[in-house]
């Protein structure tokens, strides 16, 4: 069960801990704890996420939230838009969608 477009949104733009535990549970349709013990034992949130079959979500909400944060920081004169551009960039090309795995 995937998260509807707003709650996506919200979810992708959380910076407080346990956001990445929560928006696999919310992309997943599992409970959080169990997301949270799965990531205890070592595995990566990006393969949980791929084990769940919610890989290419996963990656579209981190670059939506990476994205957000990016313009904050333009906006607050932190970093140059280029710079912002070029992280961006760079997300883009070495983390790429399930698809392309």
């Amino acid at each position: 069960m995937a998260a509807d477009m707003k709650e996506r949104k919200i979810l992708a733009t959380e910076t407080e801990s346990g956001g990445v535990v929560r928006l696999l549970a919310e992309l997943s349709g599992a409970p959080e704890t169990e997301m949270e013990q799965m990531l205890q034992t070592g595995i990566t949130p990006w393969k949980l996420a791929q084990n769940l079959g919610v890989l290419s979500e996963f990656r579209d909400a981190l670059l939506e939230r990476l994205f957000s944060q990016l313009q904050n920081m333009v906006e607050n004169n932190q970093i140059t838009q280029q710079h912002a551009d070029d992280m961006i960039a760079y997300f883009e090309t070495y983390v790429p969608a399930a698809d392309e795995r």
